[in-house]
């Protein structure tokens, strides 16, 4: 008998490893999963109270990422009708070269996707590997209708007073963190766009109110204590999930591709959305 348990245990056991790298191997890493959060401030008008922000980062688009991720994240996107949209850096992996199919392509998909107010975006340490890298990102998004934020800010309007804060703070860059902010009125809401989540020790937390980063693919196969071992330089202190410090909360995106292996566990490529609404 002992032995019979012995072998059904084994089996199931080996079942579930087989289901598991069937699903990280074959099924997540073709998905892109929606996440919904709510931000409620007395700091969002009443003219931007129910205002939708669409957030994606970690497009890493090449060998493992291709155009059918791009497609899926626009057609979630736009069928969310966002006020806002805005990316949190590394399109590209290091060293894709596109061809100028793949390249129009991209700007097409990217150009697509549908923002009543605008689009925004920050670039990730893979754009800014080399100032070739950089310049074609660059390219690629200003073609695609983004602004991107490099230590400045922009804001959004709703009326002629009314408005949100957009900052953009490039990779783990400290000497952003009180420059970027300089007009900025904090009696308005404001979102703080960066790539590297370590930078939130750094930010002034009186003058933020929500933080979006990404960089860590939340692990991309995320095995907790295995990857507790083995973060990269920007995400080692702050990983994944929402962090609060204060009345300022920094959301950590999975990202929506893949930068080693077109693999995904526990970690699924997300699109997030966020519904402003006005505290009571």
């Amino acid at each position: 008998m002992k032995i019979k348990r012995i072998l059904a245990i084994i089996l199931v056991l080996l079942l579930v490893i087989g289901l598991c790298l069937v699903n990280a191997f074959l099924v997540n890493p073709k998905q892109v999963t929606i996440r919904e959060e709510i931000w409620t401030s007395d700091k969002i008008r009443e003219d931007i109270d129910g205002w939708n922000v669409a957030f994606f980062s970690d497009l890493c688009y090449g060998s493992y990422s291709g155009i059918e991720h791009v497609e899926k994240a626009q057609k979630l996107i736009n069928d969310f009708q966002p006020e806002v949209v805005l990316f949190g850096g590394d399109l590209l992996l290091q060293g894709s070269e596109l061809s100028e199919e793949e390249e129009e392509a991209l700007i097409s998909c990217l150009k697509g996707m549908s923002a009543r107010y605008g689009k925004y975006a920050v670039l990730g340490d893979r754009d800014l590997s080399s100032e070739e890298q950089k310049e074609k990102v660059t390219s690629i998004l200003q073609a695609a209708g983004f602004r991107i934020l490099s230590g400045n800010s922009g804001r959004v309007y709703a009326g002629k007073d009314s408005y949100i804060n957009i900052v953009g703070i490039d990779p783990m860059s400290e000497e952003q963190c009180s420059s970027a902010f300089e007009g900025v009125n904090t009696l308005n809401y404001t979102i703080v766009l960066t790539h590297c989540p370590d930078i939130f020790y750094s930010l002034p937390k009186d003058k933020c109110d929500s933080v979006l980063s990404g960089h860590s693919l939340g692990g991309q196969v995320y095995l907790p204590v295995i990857s507790f071992f083995n973060r990269d330089e920007g995400c080692r202190n702050y990983y994944r999930g929402k962090i609060t410090l204060g009345n300022t909360v920094m959301d950590i995106t999975n990202g929506l591709g893949m930068a080693k292996e077109k693999v995904r566990f526990l970690a699924d490529s997300e699109v997030v959305f966020y519904q402003l609404k006005r505290k009571p």
